[in-house]
């Protein structure tokens, strides 16, 4: 069971070193999408989420929002970045009751059209089924909570 939910994480947070270098060797073999990585937003992320939520919505969230979502409890906040770490898009997912939420996903404009929205919603699903693989969890995390008061 450790074993597997290592594996897991593992997968959530490296990526395949020979596919960059093939990708770098021999061009032709791998489009830039199925090299992009995901990692966790951080604050410092901010000011490239800003530009590329600006790009993509007419009505954009303000700072104060991802803010928000970067401190709540039940979020998580998703960058997509291509081999030379430039930021290509960005999700806030709110996980909560066995569920997940997707509340943003925006992909910058330059990338759009390319497969990078399905690949971030796989990984989305993909993270959302191993936070999940034990339906009762959140219930069971509340039944300890009351009784612990």
């Amino acid at each position: 069971m450790l074993k597997r939910v290592l594996n897991q994480i593992k997968d959530l947070v490296t990526y395949d070193a020979d596919r960059e270098f093939y990708a770098k060797v021999f061009p032709d073999t791998l489009n830039q999408v199925e090299l992009m990585r995901f990692r966790k937003m951080s604050k410092a992320d901010l000011p490239r989420v800003l530009e590329i939520e600006s790009k993509g919505y007419n009505y954009p969230w303000k700072e104060a929002i991802f803010h928000d979502c970067l401190n709540a409890a039940h979020y998580d906040c998703w960058v997509c970045e291509d081999t030379e770490n430039k930021m290509t898009a960005f999700c806030i997912v709110s996980t909560a009751v066995g569920e997940a939420t997707v509340l943003n996903l925006c992909i910058d404009p330059v990338m759009r059209k390319q497969g990078l929205g399905r690949k971030f919603m796989q990984h989305v699903i993909d993270t959302a089924k191993a936070y999940y693989k034990n339906p009762n969890q959140f219930e069971d995390s509340i039944r300890k909570i009351i009784e612990e008061d």
